[in-house]
C-alpha cells in the first residue's frame, strides 16, 4: 500500500507499540517528506526493529537520509527543493518514554515542547529562497535546538562515515565516547589546559611588558584615565542608539499626528467644520426628500467620527512630549562613546558595528588595572606568575597522563569488542587494534595521537584503516564499530546509509543478519541497494520513481508478500519478472525467516 499524508499534521501515530523497542524506549513512528529531491511527498509508518527502504538507482533512497540530515542540523540548501516546488519540509515523529531522565530531560525542562501520549513532532522546512523555520512540537525554535532534540532519539551512519574513519580526529573521538571515564578525564584535561594556557598568557604578557616598563606604564595609565573619563557602560552603546532612533521616529510621529488634528479640527478649513457647513447646506430640505434625509443623517455620523478621531489623535500627541534637549544630550553622549571606541577598537580587532566592541574594552580595563598594579609592584609579581605557571603545568600533566591511562584502558576494551563484532560479520580470521602514542605536546584532545590498525589475517600485520583494509572490509569494520559503540548511545534508533558499501552477497546475509540482531535491541533503519541485507527487515519500503513532462518525480510504498518478492527479485538481478530471480528472493526471504 502506499502512504501518504500531510506533512505538517500535528496529530500523533496511532503507535501501539510506542516504547516496545527492547530495551529502548525512543523511536520515529513516522517520517514524512515533501519536495526533497525527486519525492513529491511520502510517509514512512516506521515500525519497531528492523526498516528497510530500497529502490533503484535515482529514485530517490538517500533523500530520506537528507531528511534526517535536515532535522539533525544539516545547512539548509535550496538545491535540495523538488523542481516546481517552491519548499520542502521534513517531520518525524518520537515516542519515548514521558519519564525520560538525562540530557533529554534537560532539553524538555528547558523549552517545554508540546507532547502528547508520549509523541513529540519534529519539523523543518526550507524554501527556494533558502529561509528555514524549525518547529519542535508545535512551537518555532532554532535549528541548534531541533538538532539537540533530534541527537536525543537517532543517531545516523551515512556514507561519509566510512571516510571519517579514516580520520585520526575522528578515531579519537570514537575512543573517548567508549568510555566515561576517558570522557570525565578529557574534561578535566580541557579545565587544565586552558587553565595553564592562560597563566602562560598572562606571564608572557608581563615579562614583555618589562621589557619597556615605563612606556607601558604610561600607555596603560592613558588607556585607563580614557576609559574613567568616559565611564562607559556595558550596554549603553546600544542602549543610546536604540533611544536615539526612538525619540527620532517620535519626532516624526508628533509632526504626523499634528497634521492630522489640524486637518481635521482646523476651525476655518477643517473636515470637522466642512461637514458641519454640508450639514447646514442640506437641512433646508431635510423635510421634502427621504434622500437628504439619509444624507445628513450620514453627515452627522462622520462629524461625531472625525471629531473622536481628532481627539484621540490630540491625546496621543500629549503622549509624544520629550524632554526638552534629551535628545542633544544622548547625541553629545554617544558622540563622547564613539571617540573612545574610534580610538581603542583595534585593541579588541573590531569595529563600530559590533556591539561587543565596548563590552570587550570595558572587559580590558579590568584587566589593565590588574596588570598596571603588578607593573607598579615590580618583579615580585613576575617570580608569583612563573610559579603559578609551573603548578598548572603540573597539574596539567598529571591530567593528561590519567586521559592517557583511560584512553588505553578503552582501547582495549574497544578493540575487544570490534573483533567479536568482524567475527560475527564473516571476518573471524581479522584482527583489529588501537595503537595510542603519547607525545609532549598538549593540544585540545590531549597529549595522544590515534591510529586504528587492522589486518584481514591473523597472522599478518597490522596497517592503517586505509592501507590495510579493502572497500568492503572497511565497511565491515565501520559497522562492527558502530555495534560495539551501540550500547554507549542513548537514542533508540540507528540509522545507516549503504552500510554494505562494497560487499557481496556471502557477507550481505551476514551483515544483513547482525542487524536484526541488533534490531532486537534497538530501531534500526537500513538504507540499502543488496538484496542479502533488505530480506532481514521486518518492514520494507520501496521507493519508485515514475517521469512525467519531463519530471521525474518518487513516491515510497510498503511492499509485503509478492509485491516484496518481486522487488527483491529486482535487486538481485534487475530483472523483477524472473522467475529464476524470484525464486532465489523467496529462498533468500525463507533462509531470513521473513
Amino acid at each position: 500500500m502506499t502512504h501518504s499524508s500531510p506533512i505538517d499534521s500535528s496529530q500523533n501515530s496511532n503507535c501501539p507499540w510506542r516504547g516496545g523497542v527492547a530495551n529502548r524506549s525512543r523511536a520515529i513512528t513516522e517520517l514524512a517528506i515533501r519536495n526533497i529531491g525527486v519525492i513529491d511527498q511520502a510517509v514512512l509508518p516506521l515500525g519497531p526493529g528492523f526498516n528497510v527502504i530500497t529502490g533503484e538507482t535515482g529514485a530517490g533512497k538517500t533523500m530520506v537520509l537528507t531528511g534526517l540530515n535536515l532535522l539533525s542540523g544539516a545547512r539548509a540548501d535550496a538545491d535540495l527543493v523538488r523542481h516546481g516546488a517552491e519548499r520542502l519540509a521534513v517531520s518525524a515523529s518520537v515516542s519515548f518514554h514521558e519519564r525520560s531522565e538525562g540530557s533529554l530531560a534537560d532539553l524538555i525542562s528547558e523549552h517545554s515542547p508540546e507532547i502528547e501520549d508520549g509523541s513529540l513532532l519534529l519539523q523543518r522546512s526550507i524554501s527556494r529562497e533558502g529561509k528555514g523555520k524549525a518547529v519542535v512540537g508545535s512551537d518555532p525554535t532554532t535549528v541548534s535546538v531541533l538538532s539537540a532534540f533530534a541527537a536525543e532519539f537517532f543517531a545516523i551512519h551515512g556514507q561519509g562515515t566510512n571516510h571519517r574513519i579514516l580520520d585520526h580526529g575522528y578515531q579519537l573521538q570514537l575512543l573517548d565516547r567508549t568510555s566515561e571515564k576517558a570522557t570525565e578525564a578529557h574534561r578535566v584535561y580541557s579545565l587544565k589546559l586552558e587553565e595553564w594556557r592562560t597563566r602562560s598568557r598572562e606571564l608572557k604578557e608581563f615579562e614583555k611588558a618589562l621589557k619597556d616598563k615605563d612606556r607601558e606604564i604610561a600607555s596603560l595609565t592613558k588607556f585607563l584615565s580614557d576609559l574613567d573619563k568616559v565611564k562607559p557602560l556595558a550596554d549603553e552603546w546600544e542602549e543610546i542608539n536604540q533611544r536615539i532612533r526612538r525619540l527620532d521616529s517620535v519626532e516624526d510621529l508628533r509632526l504626523a499626528f499634528s497634521g492630522a488634528v489640524s486637518a481635521l479640527d482646523d476651525e476655518n478649513e477643517g473636515a470637522i467644520i466642512r461637514s458641519v457647513s454640508a450639514l447646514r447646506s442640506l437641512e433646508a430640505f431635510k423635510e421634502s426628500d427621504d434622500a437628504f434625509r439619509d444624507y445628513i443623517s450620514r453627515l452627522r455620523a462622520a462629524r461625531i467620527e472625525l471629531q473622536e478621531i481628532a481627539a484621540e489623535l490630540s491625546g496621543e500627541l500629549a503622549t509624544l512630549e520629550v524632554e526638552p534637549g534629551e535628545l542633544d544630550r544622548l547625541r553629545e553622549r554617544l558622540a563622547a562613546l564613539k571617540h573612545f571606541l574610534q580610538r581603542y577598537r583595534t585593541e579588541v580587532d573590531s569595529d563600530l558595528s559590533d556591539p561587543d566592541a565596548m563590552r570587550s574594552l570595558i572587559a580590558m580595563g579590568e584587566e589593565r588595572r590588574i596588570l598596571l598594579r603588578s607593573l607598579q609592584q615590580g618583579d615580585d609579581q613576575i617570580e608569583i606568575l612563573r610559579t603559578e605557571v609551573e603548578r598548572s603545568l603540573r597539574e596539567l600533566t598529571q591530567s593528561a597522563n590519567e586521559l592517557t591511562n583511560q584512553r588505553r584502558i578503552a582501547a582495549s576494551d574497544l578493540s575487544t569488542r570490534v573483533n567479536v563484532e568482524l567475527a560475527g560479520l564473516g571476518l573471524d580470521r581479522s584482527r583489529f587494534s588501537i595503537e595510542l602514542k603519547t607525545g609532549t605536546e598538549f593540544t585540545s584532545s590531549g597529549a595522544d595521537a590515534v591510529e586504528f590498525l587492522f589486518t584481514a589475517h591473523d597472522q599478518g600485520k597490522p596497517l592503517p584503516l586505509s592501507k590495510g583494509a579493502s572497500g568492503g572490509e572497511l565497511s565491515r569494520v565501520m559497522l562492527a564499530i558502530e555495534l560495539a559503540l551501540a550500547e554507549h548511545r542513548e537514542v533508540g534508533t540507528l540509522v545507516f546509509d549503504e552500510i554494505d558499501a562494497g560487499i557481496g552477497g556471502e557477507a550481505g546475509l551476514i551483515i544483513g543478519e547482525r542487524l536484526a540482531r541488533l534490531a532486537k535491541h534497538f530501531q534500526i533503519i537500513v538504507i540499502t541497494h543488496l538484496a542479502q541485507v533488505a530480506v532481514w527487515a521486518e518492514r520494507h519500503f520501496r521507493i519508485e520513481k515514475e517521469a512525467n513532462d519531463q519530471i521525474v518525480l518518487s513516491s515510497v510504498t510498503e511492499v509485503h508478500g509478492d509485491q516484496r518478492v518481486i522487488e527483491i527479485a529486482r535487486m538481485l538481478s534487475g530483472q523483477s519478472d524472473s522467475d529464476v530471480a524470484q525464486k532465489h528472493a523467496r529462498e533468500l526471504l525463507k533462509h531470513a525467516n521473513v
